[in-house]
């Protein structure tokens, strides 16, 4: 019952490269193929910890659909962000912390900003603020 629940996810979307997931739906299926899953110091049983991560999946999924997305969001005094600019970005949100390169996939109408980080191999959505710094250049959407 989980392996068909975990196979077929809401968020898996098509790519260039295959089918990608997010890191919860990741989770799920290592916790189907034999991983422990622990929280707050105790080990969840396999079938819940599925549904837990899958749970969070399907939260992730509901509040980014709910979102606008926009063409493009102005900063003052800094480069504007649209879909493809190249950015560096801080994730610790801490200055003096270790600086990501990636590319913006999508602008939200309430300042938030879905990336790609190159180290990380993986979207995240971030408040566009001081720690997210466009860079010169774009990168080309497939």
């Amino acid at each position: 019952m989980e392996e068909k629940t975990v196979n077929k996810s809401l968020c898996s979307r098509k790519g260039k490269y295959g089918e990608f997931t997010c890191g919860f739906c990741m989770t799920a299926k290592a916790i189907a193929n034999g991983t422990q899953f622990i929280v707050d110091g105790r080990i969840m049983p396999k079938e819940e910890a599925i549904q837990y991560n899958l749970a969070l999946c399907t939260q992730a999924v509901k509040k980014t659909e709910e979102r606008t997305t926009v063409k493009e969001i102005r900063r003052e005094g800094q480069r504007i962000l649209k879909a493809g600019t190249n950015i560096r970005v801080q994730l610790k949100r801490k200055a003096g912390t270790h600086k990501s390169d990636g590319h913006i996939v999508e602008c939200y109408e309430d300042n938030f900003v879905k990336i790609f980080v190159n180290d990380l191999n993986a979207f995240k959505v971030l408040p566009a603020d001081e720690f997210i710094v466009g860079r010169r250049g774009i990168t080309k959407a497939s």
